[in-house]
């Protein structure tokens, strides 16, 4: 949408996918693409704006978003993950919560071309097993971000993967 004069123009379009825009980095946009066709699957792609053309892929595997539309709420474990984003003025930020060993891996992406900035893995050290239920998630406060999971609410600053409150 051009809000300069209202007018719509389409950006991209595949059969085989469908999109959940994101964030905008400049004249990047970073989406969510659904594979339909097969099996399916979620990646992240940077999309060039002015002329719709995918610059970058990351193939996220075994992983599920934990927003909708398509949210995961089912067993994290160490064949099925799940995943959610944050966009920030510090940057685009991917985080996947894994099992076995049960750890949520904090990554710092560049939107421009969707290399790895940092990552941070914060380990959950109070889950016993090889599995746990799907995280819940509450909300944001600047860097911090709230989840229950297991019967607990965790607080983590996700600049320096630190737990700071695990009720």
């Amino acid at each position: 949408l051009n809000m300069n004069d209202n007018s719509v123009h389409l950006i991209m379009q595949n059969p085989d996918y469908d999109f959940q825009p994101l964030a905008l980095d400049g004249n990047m946009v970073i989406v969510r693409a659904r594979r339909t066709r097969g099996t399916e699957r979620f990646e992240l792609w940077g999309v060039d704006l002015s002329s719709g053309t995918q610059i970058w892929q990351m193939v996220l595997e075994n992983s599920k978003p934990l927003d909708p539309p398509d949210e995961f709420g089912s067993i994290v474990d160490i064949d099925d993950y799940a995943f959610t984003f944050h966009d920030s003025a510090d940057g685009f930020l991917l985080l996947e919560f894994k099992g076995e060993p049960n750890q949520l891996i904090l990554q710092g992406i560049n939107p421009l071309d969707g290399s790895l900035l940092d990552e941070k893995v914060v380990p959950f050290k109070a889950i016993n097993g090889d599995f746990y239920s799907s995280p819940e998630l509450i909300g944001w406060q600047g860097a911090v971000l709230y989840f229950s999971l297991e019967t607990r609410l965790y607080a983590i600053d996700t600049l320096t993967g630190e737990i700071l409150v695990r009720y």
